[in-house]
């Protein structure tokens, strides 16, 4: 997991390995991610009801964007690398 923005800031790291089961989603990682994390990771990774993913970030799979939506369909393989890159305001 490789982590840029204020979620290098949030984590205070920027990458870090997770042993994950077999044919995990992308969507169960962030929320092991979020969970670990807490309060911070999850609100600024997930909507108000910490279901959905917010989709003004950028979630790529070794370096293949995926939508929000698509996380819970994504699987992920054994040496998967995952980014989480927020969205620049301005």
């Amino acid at each position: 997991m490789r982590y840029f923005g204020v979620i290098r800031e949030i984590a205070e790291k920027r990458e870090e390995t997770f042993e994950v089961p077999v044919a995990v989603t992308l969507l169960s990682l962030l929320r092991t991610v979020a969970a670990k994390y807490g309060g911070n990771m999850e609100s600024y990774l997930f909507d108000s009801n910490a279901i959905t993913l917010r989709p003004i970030h950028m979630y790529l799979l070794n370096g293949e964007a995926f939508k929000a939506g698509q996380a819970s369909t994504v699987r992920l393989d054994k040496g998967s690398v995952v980014s989480i890159i927020p969205t620049q305001g301005g």
